[in-house]
């Protein structure tokens, strides 16, 4: 009986190590990505961004970010969603987003509204603005001025706010995959973007396929 117990409390113990081995996962919650209480997971396999075309942080995880989506699993919904905190002019530049929405060339335009921003000083304060800095890129003055001013246009602004305060932002950029896991953009560090941008995929790949 003495022997038998033994045993069992070896068996138990080595258990306990394979469990915990089988456990071991690539990222911690707590220090690479975070999961939001009160959030239930999304039925389609999704990334929420949020950002502004004002924010130079914004600016440089979005050249990382970019070439993800560009490369993103198929099925997999991306969507940016620009906040103003209050600030008329970023208040402004969700407009001018929102106008890439519409004519949905958000993707391919993102990289470009950072750069007309930050780089290029460019106002895009009101439609003809905006229309003339997509005519340098060949879209029409006249659909994008159109879209500005569009019903679906003011829709995206009035869902930007509303996911702004669902979220409670207040600080970006904060990227979410599948509405309730929180990458801890901090840790995704690297000595150059291709070690970022590997870091970025293999966590965002890893939360899309995180059960709860």
């Amino acid at each position: 009986m003495i022997k038998l117990k033994l045993h069992t409390g070896i068996l138990l113990f080595l258990l306990t190590l394979l469990t915990a081995c089988g456990s071991d996962e690539p990222y911690s919650k707590g220090s690479d990505y975070r999961e939001l209480p009160n959030f239930e997971k999304s039925n389609t396999p999704q990334v929420v961004l949020f950002f502004s075309a004002s924010c130079p942080h914004c600016y440089k995880f979005d050249s990382v970010f970019e070439k993800w989506v560009e490369k993103k699993p198929e099925g997999v919904v991306v969507e940016r969603i620009p906040v103003n905190f209050g600030h008329d002019s970023w208040t402004l530049l969700q407009k001018a987003y929102a106008t890439l929405r519409t004519l949905n060339i958000q993707d391919e335009m993102s990289l470009k509204m950072f750069e007309a921003v930050q780089d290029k000083n460019y106002w895009l304060g009101d439609a003809k603005a905006v229309a003339s800095w997509l005519a340098i890129h060949g879209y029409d003055v006249s659909t994008t001025e159109k879209a500005y001013s569009s019903e679906q246009a003011k829709e995206l602004l009035k869902a930007y706010y509303a996911a702004e305060m669902r979220y409670n932002v207040r600080g970006i950029p904060r990227a979410i995959v599948n509405g309730k896991y929180e990458i801890k953009i901090k840790s995704l560090e690297g000595e150059d973007d291709t070690k970022r941008l590997q870091n970025l995929e293999n966590i965002i790949d890893y939360l899309l396929a995180k059960d709860e």
